[in-house]
Order: structure tokens, then sequence, then C-alpha cells
């Protein structure tokens, strides 16, 4: 019968040093690829970070949001607030207001979306003044004039002193140079304590 050498089952050194290599080697492996994958999506998340931050940048830019004045209810151009600070009143680079003509010059061109917040309230003992209070937004170019959006509120007799609010949108195409503006008109009662307060509008790029 043939006999078998002890030390023959025993791994010889030159193998486990092998063995080592190996392992070490898919270790080593291993942790370069979860380390790419890490890097790969750091830089995914990069790029869509930066890609919203622009989308964030453009929309700022072709958006305003103007603070209607407190005023009676009667035949006026609107005035609007459109300082930074106050309240939510903003304009992107692509408007301009007009303090003085009380317009937003677009500079830009497209599809925008516009809305309105409307609000009246009555401030003193003048309440039971019947009457429809309405703001209509003006989309000009060159001079001639189109309807953009038109909100109204209707004021019943008996109404009591609670604040009466109203929400209106539109779509409107605006062209680079457009002029926007709006009026206020209040047919009823010149003898009134009603008021538009409250009041806000808005515009941007869809």
């Amino acid at each position: 019968m043939t006999s078998i050498n002890p030390e023959s089952l025993q791994k010889h050194p030159h193998s486990r040093g092998l063995e080592k290599c190996l392992v070490g080697s898919v270790i080593m492996l291993f942790i370069m690829v979860a380390a790419a994958c890490v890097c790969f999506f750091i830089v995914i998340q990069g790029m869509q970070l930066e890609k919203e931050r622009k989308k964030d940048l453009a929309f700022g830019q072709n958006c305003a949001h103007l603070l209607g004045n407190t005023v009676l209810l009667k035949n006026v151009t609107m005035e609007w607030s459109s300082s930074k600070g106050m309240g939510q009143a903003f304009v992107g680079d692509q408007f301009s207001y007009d303090n003085d003509l009380h317009m937003l010059n677009s500079k830009a061109q497209g599809m925008f979306y516009l809305y309105l917040q409307m609000n009246v309230r009555c401030t003193g003992p003048r309440c039971k003044a019947a009457g429809r209070v309405t703001i209509t937004v003006f989309n000009s170019d060159d001079g001639d004039r189109s309807v953009a959006l038109e909100c109204a509120i209707d004021i019943p007799t008996d109404s009591s002193t609670k604040p009466i609010s109203k929400n209106c949108v539109s779509l409107v195409s605006v062209l680079e140079g457009n002029k926007i503006y709006a009026h206020l008109t209040f047919s009823g009662e010149h003898e009134t304590d009603w008021q538009l307060n409250n009041t806000d509008f808005g515009i941007f790029l869809v």
C-alpha cells in the first residue's frame, strides 16, 4: 500500500502568498469599483443641482410679482409696489417697472401666465353701496392694446364689512418691448368706503 506523506498535504508557503495576493486584489478591486460608483453618483447629483439652479435662475429672471397700493374704489390706473423688501414684490431681469407710468415693461417674449388676486374691503360706515369693481390688465404693443386679463367683483347692496376676494388667471403672448398695465374701474355709488386692499399681480414665462 502506498503511504501518503503528511507534508505533501500542507500548502506550500508560495501558494499561501498567492492566495493572499488574490484576496487583496479582489478587495482593492471592490473598493475601486465602490469608489467609482460613489464618484459617479456625486457627479450626477452635482449636474442635477446645477441644472435645477439654472432653471430656478431662468425662472426668476422671467417673472414679476407686484403688490397693489391700497386705494378707494374709483376709476384709475393701478399703481403697484415693485421694490424688493415690499412684502413679496420683485421684478425679474427680463422685466422693468416704470413707477411714473405704472407699467411693466417686458424685455423677453413668449407665452406668459398671468395671475391676479383681488381683494376689496369696507373700512368705514358707507358699506351699503352696491356696484362692480373691475381690474383690467392690458398688454400694449406700440400703442395697440389688448385685454390680457379681467377680474371683477360684484358688491351686493346687503354686503357686510367682510372682505371679498377673487382669483383670476390667463395665458397671454407677450413680445419684447410690450407694456403691461392695469386699470381699476368701479360702477356704483361714488360715496363709498369700499377700497382695494392686498391685491397682488404676477406674471411668469411658461
